[in-house]
């Protein structure tokens, strides 16, 4: 999956109306987290991480979705 951006408070997903499919998920450290897609391979990710570093979101990074608590 990729990560948009991380809040310590939930933010309009006004902010995301470029991109369709995010969505917010609640870490357990805290965070809210702003994820997009679920790939089956690295380069698949890596091809929709370009479009969303082109959106503007430049702190995006590619993150195992395992590693995330999703609610």
């Amino acid at each position: 999956t990729i990560q948009l951006t991380a809040a310590k408070s939930s933010v309009s997903m006004d902010l995301f109306r470029e991109i369709k499919g995010v969505r917010e998920i609640l870490d357990d450290d805290g965070y809210y987290k702003y994820l997009l897609g679920e790939y089956e391979s690295q380069s698949q990710a890596q091809e929709a991480l370009k479009t969303v570093l082109e959106a503007g979101f430049s702190g995006a990074v590619i993150r195992e979705l395992n590693s995330l608590v999703v609610e």
